[in-house]
């Protein structure tokens, strides 16, 4: 840990809010590794907003919900929406899962009673549907959800203008989990969640991933793995100085209470990480505001790496 008199580095740089989480996450040197959502299984639905804190449940209509959840329980709802567009008259779905081999496919819907007739079953079970067209390329989404955390406002917005001067075409995105590291993006189809983001460090972030690279300073994991597992990838990954996204892949892993062991291959060679669980020394607050809590944080440090 830091030296307690020396404050560290804020990597989203500072906020006008005294207890904005994310600034107190840096603070209390919070790891960002194994942060990531565990499920790979993700229904990302156009709105335009606004997007009030339980935004899903505000925004479709009820019978849609409803089914939806029922048909494809598990599957991760999100609402998203291109920046400044205040008005989605035929919306996009983005549908996504898969473990290892992830897929994503963008359907043109006419209303959002359409979302029924998604083969919302195929998604439940992690198999790729026929709906809509694939899509290979990367596809950024930056939490925005300011209703829901204030800081993925305060941090979210400006890396998502700054990804955007890149050339490239980021999505605004509601929860997506980790407030407290925001600004949080993720990128589909294969999942990877980046944390505490600033202007700079989010287009450099994007640049990298479009050149198959991983900025691993910014890297919280990735989405459809165990914490423990996406702990193991990223330290493994440092400690080789592994950049390229498809040059590490996981092959096994076992958790039992404290430890956790996973086998990953490394452009050819199978290294073994064995992990053992810690608690963060703080108490660490979930959220700003009035209402936020103090949480207990359990995360995973290498115990050993074997070749």
């Amino acid at each position: 840990m830091t030296d307690s008199c020396r404050a560290p580095e804020l990597k989203t740089g500072p906020s006008r809010r005294e207890g904005a989480c994310s600034i107190l996450s840096q603070r209390a040197e919070e790891p960002l590794a194994g942060t990531a959502y565990t499920d790979s299984r993700w229904l990302l639905v156009e709105h335009p907003g606004p997007w009030p804190s339980q935004a899903v449940d505000a925004a479709l209509p009820g019978d849609v919900l409803a089914e939806i959840r029922e048909r494809a329980p598990g599957v991760r709802l999100a609402l998203i929406r291109q920046p400044h567009a205040r008005r989605v008259d035929a919306p996009i779905a983005f549908l996504t899962g898969g473990r290892p081999e992830a897929w994503l496919r963008r359907v043109q819907l006419r209303s959002y009673r359409d979302l029924v007739d998604l083969d919302l079953e195929a998604i439940a079970d992690s198999h790729e549907p026929s709906d809509g067209e694939p899509v290979t390329e990367p596809t950024f989404f930056v939490c925005t959800h300011g209703r829901r955390e204030v800081c993925c406002a305060e941090f979210g917005r400006p890396v998502l203008r700054a990804i955007a001067t890149g050339g490239f075409a980021p999505w605004e995105i509601t929860h997506i989990g980790g407030d407290r590291f925001a600004a949080s993006m993720v990128v589909f189809p294969l999942g990877h969640y980046f944390g505490h983001l600033n202007p700079v460090s989010g287009l450099s972030a994007a640049r990298r991933y479009a050149t198959d690279t991983l900025q691993l300073g910014n890297l919280r994991g990735r989405s459809g793995y165990p914490n423990s597992v996406q702990t193991a990838e990223l330290l493994l990954r440092e400690r080789l100085s592994v950049f390229g996204i498809h040059d590490a892949t996981v092959l096994s892993w076992h958790e039992l209470d404290e430890r956790a062991t996973v086998d990953i291959r490394v452009m050819g060679d199978v290294h073994r990480v064995e992990l053992i669980g810690h608690q963060h020394p703080e108490q660490l607050i979930n959220g700003c505001g009035d209402d936020a809590v103090r949480i207990p944080r359990r995360y995973w440090v290498a115990e050993a790496d074997e070749s």
